[in-house]
């Protein structure tokens, strides 16, 4: 009964929209189609955000459990009021938590944040371990809804405007082209055959457009076959017309050429009326074609660049992976040596040169957990700026020499486990005012290709990025591979849509296609290409600094 109620409002539409021309049914086919398909997907990345952010609490809580828990104990322990309150105020100021609350056996309860509208809440005893066990009381950190939900409304809210005027931008492109592609000409066709006459049969149909040198499209077919038909038409009036005559020669025979001459144009009139219906089903047939081809296009390059962020993805996590590790071992055995440290102090065996030891190697630790810090910090910095550039691809003015490293070390895990080296060369201090996610695409699609076609699997080779200025206004990127190289008769189709040398093996015919698109259309600029089989081969692209506005 509820989907009835709701497919209500669908069928009224539906109905009404029969009624329409087709441009604005193809509109409207799209507005609902794309509703559709944001609504899930906005549904789908609020809830996967949700599931991260909890998953992040949880990780704050934990982290409070590892770095606060024990300072607490050891100031409740020494009975240092003051570092408490300092201790349960820094707790306060980390992200997502909203109250805190100490309870001791021997002290008034402390409590500091808003306790109401709590989302996920953790206690922990705080006990002194040694030879004998002391209860110091208890912590109870809370993390509050209200920050979390307002991030997600945040988040809805920009994804919703973000789709709502992509949607608008493709359903009027696609009205513009039907109404400019299909339906002027129709009309042009339909004004035509409404004013067509005996008087008009020698004025021609002509289109308000170039003809086609080769094979003409379904358009100029049906205009053809229109054409046709008026010459036979004209042909067979002129044909009465002559008969006409004979039979003012010829009153003996008038009956009998009349009736012949009348059965035939009722055949050929019949004819006519077959052609027409055929010709209106190939019509309808070709512009659904179209439509089909255009959709699978579009949905095969957002594969692509979906794909080519999961790779991303996965590479920044494998490179992160290696200094956290680092520092997180670096930070347990710094607490093994305070673990001793205490030990010693409280049996009474420390000396001067355990102390001198002891700062040494917090020194230097502290030292490699900062490095390693860094490091991680500096990638998830970078993957930030190169996802970002991705999914928004807006316009931005950016430094060339980090953009360009920031994307090969989120593109390293690519090569890793091959004998293939990639190496970056710019100049100092270029800089582009134009569009990092399109440009980082066609890096992106450009190295990809050289890994799956220059060099097999256990190859070892060099892909070689060059980046420099090119005058005041331009610049030339290079990219070039020793590798196997491209055979020369495919020279003048890698550019092509869906033309690949590897279907089946992981090539796709998008790649290069979509780097041609990005550098002519997106980004302003020219691409070439060069090539000796066996040597490898090079890529120029000359791009200007300031890309076009439109």
């Amino acid at each position: 009964m509820i989907w009835r109620n709701l497919l209500k409002p669908v069928r009224a539409l539906r109905s009404n929209m029969r009624d329409q021309p087709l441009s604005y049914r193809v509109l409207a086919s799209t507005l609902l189609w794309s509703l559709l398909v944001t609504t899930v997907a906005v549904g789908a990345q609020l809830y996967i955000s949700w599931r991260a952010d909890l998953a992040q609490i949880q990780a704050r809580l934990d982290e409070i459990e590892k770095t606060y828990v024990p300072s607490l104990v050891a100031s409740l322990w020494s009975v240092d009021n003051a570092q408490v309150e300092l201790l349960l105020d820094g707790i306060l100021r980390l992200p997502e938590i909203s109250a805190v609350a100490l309870t001791s056996p021997d002290a008034a309860p402390i409590v500091r944040g808003q306790t109401e509208d709590v989302l996920l809440q953790r206690s922990y005893a705080l006990k002194r371990d040694g030879e004998r066990a002391f209860d110091l009381g208890q912590l109870q950190v809370s993390a509050g809804r209200a920050g979390l939900l307002q991030g997600l409304r945040e988040r809805a809210l920009g994804i919703v405007a973000s789709e709502a005027m992509t949607i608008f931008l493709v359903s009027m492109f696609v009205f513009a082209l039907i109404q400019r592609r299909v339906n002027r000409h129709l009309r042009l066709m339909s004004t035509y055959a409404r004013r067509l006459d005996v008087t008009r049969l020698g004025v021609p149909l002509i289109l308000d457009r170039p003809r086609a040198s080769g094979n003409p499209d379904e358009i100029e077919q049906v205009a053809d076959a229109i054409n046709r038909m008026r010459e036979r038409l004209h042909s067979d009036i002129e044909a009465r017309s002559r008969a006409e005559a004979e039979v003012q020669q010829h009153r003996d025979h008038l009956e009998e050429l009349v009736s012949m001459r009348t059965a035939e144009l009722q055949s050929k009139t019949q004819q006519l009326e077959l052609q027409s219906d055929e010709l209106r089903q190939a019509r309808d047939r070709a512009e659904l074609t179209l439509a089909r081809l255009q959709t699978a296009q579009q949905q095969l390059v957002e594969s692509v660049k979906m794909a080519s962020l999961g790779q991303l993805v996965a590479g920044v996590a494998h490179e992160v992976n290696t200094p956290l590790g680092v520092a997180l071992t670096a930070s347990s055995f710094l607490e093994d040596q305070a673990q001793d440290m205490r030990r010693a102090m409280l049996e009474g065996a420390l000396s001067r040169g355990a102390l001198n030891g002891f700062v040494d190697t917090m020194a230097k630790s502290s030292e490699l957990i900062q490095q390693n810090l860094q490091r991680a910090a500096h990638l998830i910095q970078s993957f930030k700026q190169v996802s970002v550039d991705r999914t928004s691809d807006g316009r931005r003015q950016f430094e060339v020499a980090s953009f360009a490293d920031a994307l090969v070390a989120s593109l390293r895990t690519l090569w890793r486990h091959r004998r293939i080296e990639v190496r970056v060369h710019c100049e100092a201090e270029l800089k582009m005012d134009s569009f990092p996610g399109a440009l980082g695409s066609v890096l992106t699609n450009l190295i990809q290709n050289a890994l799956v076609h220059a060099f097999a699997a256990n190859d070892e080779g060099v892909i070689e990025m060059q980046i420099e200025a090119h005058g005041a206004e331009r610049l030339l990127l290079t990219v070039r591979d020793n590798g196997a190289g491209i055979e020369a008769q495919n020279l003048n189709k890698i550019f092509e849509p869906f033309y690949t040398t590897k279907r089946g093996q992981g090539g796709t015919g998008l790649g290069l296609h979509l780097v041609y698109n990005l550098v002519t259309q997106k980004l302003g600029g020219r691409v070439e290409v060069s090539s000796v089989k066996g040597t490898g081969s090079c890529f120029r692209i000359d791009l200007p600094r300031c890309a076009p506005l439109s």
